[in-house]
């Protein structure tokens, strides 16, 4: 008897000649996926070695410009909390990825003709994910951007920590040589991975809506089923949240700088917020030319077989002799309210799969950090009555 070949695992995380990287210097579990230690060992090679070098340079050169390093939000937003963060979600992303990708089966919305389908477009993300191609064309741009970046600093803050001008050249400090060809380029192109992979995914809902999806205006979800693939904007919480953080030490550093208006930063504070549920959000919309035609089809149908049920109630128990006792005694008064409640949930279905506590939790990854910009503009008990207001 032969054995049906088990189906490779595909994985939006997995993948890659970073983590082939991350396998040979042991930084990988046996699921393939970075050990706890490796978002540590990352986040000390970003931010402490730097540092250390600062400290080394001052020693032996007596040069202080390195120092500041020491004292930089942004640097240490990006290269540390950014580092980390970016490396120890993906345990987190490929299971709730994994889980809603598998959940198109295990509720059969796919039919067993289209899995073939699926599962083409699921390789092919997969594939994209992983590509070698993709990785190194991240790699020169962060590397690129990451020298436009420093030698834009130096030329702009005779005070940076990056280095100093010197007969109009640029001459980076210790730290400022580490960060501009590991630390910056490193978060960058991790930063650059959870774009292609954010990308990808989007990609990969809006071929699964084209497929003939077996969705129901009567789920219980009132999203005709859909309401599972709403789990996945959590899982780039992270990623908000650490890009979040490095704008908000970036605005604070420059606000030790420059006058800007309370209300300018509340503004910009709001449109990041905003903006930021907008992206995350947004890859749900594909599902929604689907769901607009399930609800007004099935308002149609569903409202005609009510009318008919409604119509048959009033001939029986209206028209000629009323009997209380009957009705009572009869199915007939229990199946009209059935109807109106169902008729009544396909009226309210959404045609966005999405459910408030997630734009909540996308909201909040934004949010959080910037609470740190405004405590930098108002009073912290200003703040904190602004914060009560809003929860109470």
């Amino acid at each position: 008897m032969s054995r049906k070949p088990i189906e490779p695992r595909r994985s939006l995380i997995i993948g890659g000649p970073f983590y082939s990287l991350l396998g040979k210097l042991g930084l990988l579990g046996m699921d393939q996926l970075p050990a706890a230690r490796a978002g540590v060992a990352l986040a000390v090679l970003a931010w402490v070695v730097p540092a250390v070098l600062a400290l080394i340079e001052y020693a032996v050169t007596g040069d202080a410009v390195g120092l500041a390093f020491l004292a930089d939000p942004s640097a240490l937003a990006r290269f540390l909390v950014g580092v980390f963060i970016c490396v120890a979600i993906e345990h987190r992303a490929d299971a709730r990825l994994s889980l809603i990708l598998d959940n198109f089966r295990g509720a059969q919305l796919v039919s067993e003709r289209d899995m073939p389908a699926l599962t083409a477009a699921i390789v092919t993300a997969d594939r994209r994910t992983s590509s070698r191609l993709a990785e190194f064309v991240f790699l020169a741009i962060a590397l690129m951007v990451s020298g436009l970046i420093f030698n834009y600093a130096v030329r702009s803050d005779p005070l940076a920590w990056e280095g100093q001008l010197v007969d109009g050249a640029v001459v980076f400090s210790w730290p400022g040589l580490a960060a501009r060809w590991v630390s910056a380029p490193l978060f960058q192109f991790l930063f650059l991975r959870w774009i292609w992979r954010f990308v990808a995914w989007g990609y990969l809902l809006f071929r699964i809506s084209r497929l003939p999806l077996q969705l129901s205006a009567t789920h219980p979800d009132r999203m005709g089923g859909l309401s599972f693939v709403s789990l996945y904007p959590p899982v780039f919480n992270g990623l908000t949240f650490a890009v979040s953080a490095a704008i908000a030490a970036a605005l604070i550093r420059d606000l030790g700088f420059e006058n800007i208006s309370l209300q300018t930063v509340q503004t910009l504070v709001g449109v990041w917020i905003v903006l930021s549920v907008a992206l995350m959000i947004g890859p749900l919309l594909v599902f929604m030319p689907r769901l607009v035609v399930l609800r007004d089809v099935a308002i149609i149908r569903y409202g005609r077989l009510a009318g008919e049920l409604h119509r048959e109630f009033e001939r029986k128990w209206l028209e000629g002799d009323v009997n209380g006792k009957a009705l009572l005694a009869s199915s007939d008064a229990s199946s009209a309210a059935d109807t109106n409640a169902t008729v009544a949930g396909i009226w309210g279905l959404r045609v966005v799969p999405v459910e408030l506590s997630t734009v909540i939790s996308v909201a909040l990854a934004a949010g959080i950090p910037m609470l740190a910009v405004l405590a930098t503009q108002m009073p912290l008990e200003v703040l904190a009555n602004a914060l009560l207001g809003v929860f109470l």
